[in-house]
This record gives structure tokens, sequence and C-alpha cells, in this order.
């Protein structure tokens, strides 16, 4: 059902445009408990929605037919899987899924959304830096990062 559902939207943003078919989309990729900081979702928006079309329409055939699994249990062991406890459209269990899928892989659900750099940037710069530049347990630094009260912002305290 999700193959034909992608397939479906696809076609209907290659036809339509982002404004009557991507809207919905990216209400989902970025949803209002997120939209704390006005002036980036607004910038975020803006490039959203004068987005090719057609390009949006192609990636989302290429990622229904895509079918990674078998690649996942190949994966080096210093992985990180990263999902979003608001992420509506890759959500934590579909995460949860995945990582038994790479057992070597670490994997952690932060208060975040589908589109992580711009819901949560300084979170996934502190992970880049701690996991990736400095070898650390990406659980501990999404929990250190997370247990200052200055990096959770609105009203659902997701990530900065």
């Amino acid at each position: 059902p999700a193959v034909e559902a992608t397939l479906a939207l696809a076609r209907t943003l290659a036809q339509d445009g982002l404004r009557p078919a991507g809207e919905p989309l990216l209400d989902k990729a970025y949803p209002p408990a997120l939209q704390t900081d006005e002036a980036r979702h607004a910038a975020y928006r803006a490039r959203w929605l004068s987005s090719d079309p057609r390009s949006l329409a192609a990636m989302l055939v290429m990622l229904a037919s895509l079918d990674m699994e078998a690649d996942l249990a190949r994966l080096p062991e210093r992985t990180v899987l990263v999902g979003g406890s608001f992420d509506v459209l890759r959500p934590p269990s579909e995460i949860a899924r995945l990582a038994t899928l790479a057992p070597q892989a670490e994997s952690v659900i932060v208060p975040t959304g589908h589109m992580m750099a711009t819901n949560s940037p300084r979170l996934l710069a502190r992970l880049m830096d701690g996991y990736v530049a400095k070898g650390l347990c990406a659980a501990q630094v999404c929990e250190d990062f997370l247990s200052d009260t200055a990096n959770r912002v609105g009203e659902v305290m997701h990530a900065a």
C-alpha cells in the first residue's frame, strides 16, 4: 500500500505541481509542532514550493522502487540510524525495524522531524561532531545534548 500511495503522490505532483499536492506533504515533513522558528520555516517553505515538482516526483518514484534492506547488514559498524519522534514519513517504528536488519549499527530516536537538518540543526551538528568526528556513542551525544534545556524548543520541547 505504501508503494502505491507514493507512486500516486508522484503522479499528482508531476501533474498538479507542489502547491496543491505538496503542501500536505510539507506539513507531514515539517509538522506545526516543530515550526518554532518562523523565519526558518518560512524560508524552508519557500524553497520547497519553488522546487521542481517533476524532480520530486522522480525522486519519489525512485524511492518507491528502492529496496536496500539486504544492504543494511553490510553497513559498517560505525553506523547510526537516526529517527525523529515527530517523523510520520519515516516513523520511529520504521527505524526500529531497519535497526533489526543492521544489528551492528546504533540507532537513536530523538525529538525532531523528517527534515532533521532544518528542524533540529544544532542537534544534528552536535551528533556529527560527537559521533563522526570524535567517535562517541550516538545515544550519549544525544542524551547529553537533550539534557540541557537550552537545547529544547517549543511546546513539545523538540531538539534545537
